[in-house]
């Protein structure tokens, strides 16, 4: 199961996760992308430029997060796009 963004351009597997999850973006991600991952309290777990430009892909490792839900935000260019993922450890 992957959770998608609308217009599904933002794609999270596996869903859930474990110890890594993959975030692939459909459309080539701008200069200066930026992915930004927030627990269900709201707090940022991660802040960085989208660094696989040529796969239009990143895999994260999540070990040391918290089970839960996962918000990800990937701002590319003018548009953002949106997912969730449920973290299991």
């Amino acid at each position: 199961q992957k959770g998608n963004a609308a217009n599904n351009n933002l794609s999270l597997h596996p869903n859930p996760f474990n110890q890594s999850i993959t975030i692939s973006l459909t459309s080539k991600p701008e200069a200066g992308s930026r992915l930004v991952i927030y627990n269900n309290q709201g707090r940022e777990m991660y802040n960085d430029l989208w660094n696989n430009k040529e796969q239009n892909q990143e895999i994260l490792n999540s070990n040391g997060w918290a089970s839960g839900t996962y918000f990800f935000k990937l701002i590319n260019g003018n548009k953002s796009y949106l997912g969730t993922a449920k973290h299991i450890k």
